[in-house]
């Protein structure tokens, strides 16, 4: 048996090296065709199949309040408590919230600082995703005590970027903002938080901190993003239906959710936190998969009229007594082989496209972790190069089974038959139809894609320019604005506390117009961003109404702000929004 198989692969190497061009073209189709689906599938691996790099992350929810207009709203620390309370589908709720913060130099030398992410979480919140620490210990009950030291756990990243690994971490006080904390605990190395893109938690948070949860403020401010652990033999149908129930006794009692369609909402972690790039990758998933079925089409009709080349040699064989079930062997050996080069070629040119969409890093593929050729993208190449061998190698062993020896040996000049005339007609016809549906949908992405860059964002990129520094006062952006505008060539400067389109540890809060009843205050949000003068003028934004804000505008001024025009249509309708007032909860 092995002998034959042996004897099969080198006459198709022979037959390979005979005609170079024709496998030289096999295999670079082939190769493109596969790289392309090796790459996408890739991605949808790790977005899509691949578990999130948590323990039982299958159990994994997180939970959404819709107030008012807004669906995917973060929760108080009143409606958490309330909802761990009467919970019976979860075993734990935890909440987080993410901002920016600095970490001051580590001695008085070191004046340089670096800016964080600093999450703000209950004590539960590390515990529920069953992750270990590398040094010390988690958060407990105790470190939400009124009068407990205030503890931090740090990231492996910032353990070994700014503290050299120190092994003795544990127990060192560290300076932030809010003055000196202890460090009890570090993470493991490679721990980074997986959350909706909307959610504006990041997968790397360098410190976090704990917060109590408040059961006495029913209208404190919405900040947390919940994320539940189900009971074993829970699911999401269960905990949606209590969800529904808990935020009908929530609303009663809540004041910042005193109103008749308080809702909250219950998705699986995995595909909240994909939903937005999940159809993306599907679509183009979709797109390369046409591509190698083009491939595969064309690579029949080439075969196709190879053996209508070979098509004497064969009934000649065939006369000399060779099997046809050894000749249609052959020629599937021929075929997988060309599948095994392209598949080669494909690996290197997916893995070259991999890294490339990775050093791009689309801002909604964040959440992606590692994205590698590893063994589920090999068996799917290797799967591919089998189909596709079988799909374009098929035809040509058909039509050698058709083969009628007595009429083609009277017929030795005729180059083909009705039957092969008719396979390359329908080989043809799916390349035209596969590359016309393809047309159509690259034609209607890339008229969306246009129109998405005719949209006016609001202000005008050109000429400007951007930098971020860390753990500055206000002070000390007022002298670095005023530093600045005094270079040659600089019109305008100003500081934003986010960039435009940038929600990384957005800002948000509540607000109502003057005279909203008790009852419906704290009911709607939107997000905030902190500004100097002159800020609309540097980027080149013109405002509808009203003014700038100028340098009078501080604390020891009647407090202003300026609101988009969507807001000023939604709060007054049939009037002017200059000169009214709006309310802002604090927020943390």
């Amino acid at each position: 048996m092995i002998e034959p198989l042996w004897q099969d692969l080198r006459y198709g190497l022979r037959q390979l090296r005979r005609s170079r061009g024709f496998a030289a073209l096999a295999v670079i189709t082939l190769a493109i065709g596969i790289g392309a689906n090796t790459a996408i599938f890739s991605f949808v691996n790790a977005a899509v199949l691949s578990p999130l790099p948590y323990p039982n992350a299958d159990r994994l929810a997180v939970i959404w309040s819709a107030v008012g207009d807004t669906n995917r709203a973060p929760a108080t620390r009143f409606e958490l408590f309330q909802i761990r309370q009467m919970t019976k589908q979860f075993d734990q709720v935890a909440g987080i919230w993410v901002t920016n913060g600095a970490l001051p130099g580590l001695t008085q030398a070191e004046q340089v600082g670096e800016q964080i992410k600093i999450a703000t979480v209950t004590s539960n919140f590390l515990p529920l995703l069953r992750t270990k620490p590398a040094l010390g210990r988690f958060f407990s009950s105790e470190d939400e005590r009124p009068n407990a030291p205030d503890t931090v756990i740090i990231s492996h990243g910032l353990w070994v970027r700014r503290f050299g690994s120190d092994p003795h971490m544990i127990g060192r006080s560290i300076r932030l903002r809010r003055g000196s904390v202890m460090v009890i605990g570090v993470l493991p190395e490679n721990f980074r938080l997986i959350f909706p893109n909307d959610a504006s938690v990041p997968a790397n948070v360098d410190v976090f901190n704990t917060i109590p949860i408040d059961a006495s403020d029913p209208q404190g401010p919405a900040f947390l993003h919940l994320l539940g652990r189900l009971h074993t033999g829970s699911n999401l149908a269960r905990a949606q239906a209590e969800a529904n129930a808990m935020a009908a006794q929530i609303h009663i009692f809540d004041g910042r959710a005193g109103i008749t369609n308080f809702r909250l909402s219950v998705f699986s972690l995995q595909i909240d936190d994909f939903r937005a790039v999940r159809g993306t990758l599907l679509l183009l998933f979709g797109g390369v998969a046409f591509v190698l079925l083009i491939g595969c089409a064309n690579l029949a009709n080439l075969l196709m009229a190879r053996a209508r080349r070979r098509q004497h040699e064969t009934i000649t064989r065939i006369a000399l007594g060779a099997s046809t079930g050894r000749l249609v062997r052959q020629l599937l050996t021929e075929t997988l082989l060309l599948g095994a080069l392209g598949a080669l070629g494909g690996l290197a040119l997916g893995w070259a496209t991999v890294r490339g969409i990775l050093a791009l890093r689309p801002p909604s593929f964040t959440n992606i972790g590692e994205v590698h050729l590893h063994a589920t993208v090999l068996a799917f190449t290797f799967g591919i190069a089998v189909l596709t061998s079988i799909l374009f190698g098929l035809a040509p062993a058909l039509s050698v089974c058709r083969l009628d020896l007595a009429q083609n040996l009277r017929q030795a000049k005729i180059a083909a038959g009705w039957g092969r005339r008719s396979w390359s007609g329908f080989f043809v016809s799916a390349e035209v139809a596969l590359a016309f549906v393809l047309l159509v949908g690259t034609g209607l992405l890339m008229r969306t894609f246009v129109n998405v860059l005719r949209v006016n964002p609001g202000f005008r990129p050109e000429d400007a320019f951007t930098f971020r520094i860390t753990g500055s006062n206000y002070a000390t952006l007022h002298q670095l604005q005023q530093n600045l505008a005094t270079l040659p060539g600089v019109q305008s400067v100003s500081a934003i506390s986010h960039l435009p389109l940038d929600d990384a540890g957005n800002w948000y809060d509540t607000y109502w117009k003057e005279g909203t009843p008790v009852e419906l205050q704290s009911t709607s949000m939107a997000d905030l961003r902190s500004i100097l003068p002159g800020y609309f003028k540097t980027i080149g934004a013109t405002l509808v109404a009203g003014r700038d804000f100028t340098e009078t505008d501080d604390a020891s001024h009647e407090h202003v702000a300026v609101i988009d025009d969507v807001l000023a249509r939604q709060l007054w309708p049939h009037g002017d929004a200059l000169g009214r007032k709006i309310n802002i909860s604090d927020s943390p």
